[in-house]
């Protein structure tokens, strides 16, 4: 997945997608970069502050998503009529 494909799940979900899309360059350049050139078995070495910074930031959007799908569930903001 990259930025393109999140921000188009996180429009269809209704969510706002300021602070994912920020992130947007992280994603598409450091992450997936790096992932693929590790799929097609590219040696990719990476400094450990580097690593360290990645997977923080990752995971910080990763718990962002949970807590936005949490909210939604819970406020019902999913359904056409939430107060149905």
């Amino acid at each position: 997945m990259n930025s393109k494909v999140l921000a188009e799940i996180l429009c269809l979900l209704g969510f706002d997608s300021t602070d994912y899309l920020s992130s947007g360059a992280l994603i598409d350049q450091r992450l997936l970069r790096n992932r693929n050139r590790i799929a097609h078995g590219e040696q990719e070495e990476m400094e450990p502050e580097d690593y360290e910074l990645l997977h923080e930031r990752i995971f910080q959007l990763i718990d962002r998503f949970r807590t936005d799908v949490e909210n939604a569930a819970a406020l019902r903001s999913y359904l056409l009529n939430p107060s149905a």
